[in-house]
């Protein structure tokens, strides 16, 4: 589909894009042409600059050839002054030069690079040209350092070459050194792997386990776990087992007036530590007696509870076992005379749990 053509320009102008084609064959395409640097313009009547990047509409020519590479030929104007510009491609140098119409702008980089490597070379400076020429054993003594590193270079590649000739001489015996030693790792990696499931499935363990490293190892020969009695004045967590579950609370009298409230306030404060530390000692004798008469806290002649085999069982802290009201086997606490009259006592409550 072309573009409208309005009535007026009838015969004109034509809607068709690639109208007259054919005639513009042997003219040279137009393609749009960047600056690869920056140039001097050498038409415009004061210096002006072309500024790297500017597009110009270029004719493209073939302008020769580089072996096997064509040379492109870029042909602009100036927006400036209408001069013509040419530039070529350079495929000796993977670069473009400027042929006529403009002058390259020298920044001193070029001098740079063309003093650093030239064809993968390294160019020698002037200092080093001059010491070439006065010493006349230099160039001797290169050649000699040159063929001595060329042999040592043999020498090397021969070792390698021998090392690998002697581990490789018979692949298959190698092949199988290598596989077995495969196989070795395989059964220790899948014994390792059902001891994590196992001990996964015994923990309840959602988390992957990572294999034991020797820091692990050194961590828990670190820890250490006191045998009992050998601590005295430690808390093995004797007193927390020998507690009931849910303890009561110690009775109390109901004293009616302002009396019982204040009871104890006139006391000084030695008397109050008396009280304090015989009060301490009953709940300590009252636990003692508890734990030696618990059949489940016996631990043989010391207090260690023994096993079937006549070892010491393992006792883990915190768990409460199932022991027969000693209420009527404890003795009253010394120094700890309760008055007569009405007593009540606060039960314990129990929590109800909604049915799942």
């Amino acid at each position: 589909m072309g573009r409208y053509v309005p009535p007026e320009h009838e015969g004109t102008a034509s809607g068709n894009a690639l109208h007259g084609k054919t005639r513009r064959l042997a003219a040279p395409p137009t393609v749009r042409f960047e600056m690869p640097y920056a140039a001097w313009c050498a038409t415009c009547p004061r210096p002006t600059l072309i500024p790297q990047g500017t597009r110009f509409n270029a004719e493209k020519r073939r302008a020769g050839r580089y072996h096997t590479t064509p040379i492109w030929s870029f042909r602009f104007r100036h927006a400036v002054c209408g001069g013509a510009v040419e530039m070529r491609t350079d495929p000796q140098n993977t670069a473009y030069v400027v042929v006529s119409g403009a002058t390259r702008r020298d920044t001193g980089d070029d001098k740079e690079e063309e003093e650093e490597v030239e064809g993968g070379v390294a160019r020698l400076t002037e200092a080093q040209r001059v010491e070439l020429r006065g010493n006349a054993f230099a160039s001797l003594e290169r050649t000699i350092e040159d063929r001595e590193r060329l042999v040592r270079g043999a020498h090397r590649l021969d070792g390698l070459a021998d090392a690998a000739d002697r581990h490789w001489r018979d692949p298959y015996a190698r092949n199988q050194q290598l596989r077995r030693a495969f196989r070795r790792g395989r059964h220790e990696r899948e014994a390792s792997a059902k001891e994590t499931e196992a001990l996964q499935a015994r923990m309840s363990l959602g988390m992957d386990i990572l294999p034991e490293t020797a820091e692990d190892a050194r961590r828990a020969r670190l820890v250490d776990f006191a045998a009992e009695g050998e601590d005295e004045g430690g808390d093995d967590g004797e007193p927390a087992l020998s507690k009931p579950l849910f303890e009561t609370p110690p009775p109390v009298k109901q004293e009616g007036g302002e009396r019982g409230k204040w009871k104890g306030m006139g006391r000084t404060k030695g008397a109050r530590k008396r009280v304090q530390t015989r009060e301490a000692f009953a709940t300590q004798v009252v636990g003692n007696t508890r734990a030696a008469k618990d059949p489940f806290l016996l631990t043989g002649t010391a207090g260690t509870r023994r096993g079937v085999d006549g070892k010491a069982a393992a006792k883990i802290p915190g768990i409460k076992r199932k022991r027969v009201a000693l209420a009527a086997q404890v003795p009253e606490p010394p120094g700890t005379n309760l008055p007569s009259g009405p007593v009540t006592s606060k039960a314990a409550a129990l929590v109800e749990y909604d049915s799942d």
